[in-house]
């Protein structure tokens, strides 16, 4: 049995240790990114500045204000613009978001350029009435 084409025992060792430091570097890049993430907070306002709303990473609603403007609507108007003001905070946060996973598997990435490709575009704000 011809063994000559097996790496040596040093290859092996040389091999498991620049694994390794690829691990490291790509955890210590992860936790970054989840840092990142955490720490994600998008404010927009509705142009009468009736409505703001903050959301964090992945949309998730963090505050609801109401200015004074917002008692003169209606119902149904403060409800659209609610909605406008959210959409567009979670546009802006899903581009933040998917930028931060750029800098983690690179832009090269399919996984990322999936991602970047799934996120919407900042709806422009319609007049709802």
């Amino acid at each position: 049995m011809d063994l000559s084409g097996l790496p040596t025992a040093e290859a092996l060792r040389q091999f498991q240790a620049e694994h390794q430091a690829r691990m490291a570097q790509l955890q210590e890049r992860a936790a970054e990114v989840r840092a990142r993430l955490a720490a994600t907070e998008i404010t927009a306002r509705s142009r009468d500045g009736a409505v703001s709303v903050v959301v964090g990473a992945g949309g998730v609603l963090k505050q609801l204000h109401f200015s004074s403007k917002a008692g003169e609507l209606p119902l149904g108007k403060l409800s659209t613009t609610v909605l406008q003001a959210y959409r567009q905070a979670c546009a802006e946060a899903a581009a933040r978001s998917t930028e931060a996973m750029g800098a983690l598997v690179g832009p090269d990435n399919p996984s990322y350029q999936m991602l970047r490709d799934a996120v919407p575009p900042v709806p422009a704000e319609e007049d709802a009435e």
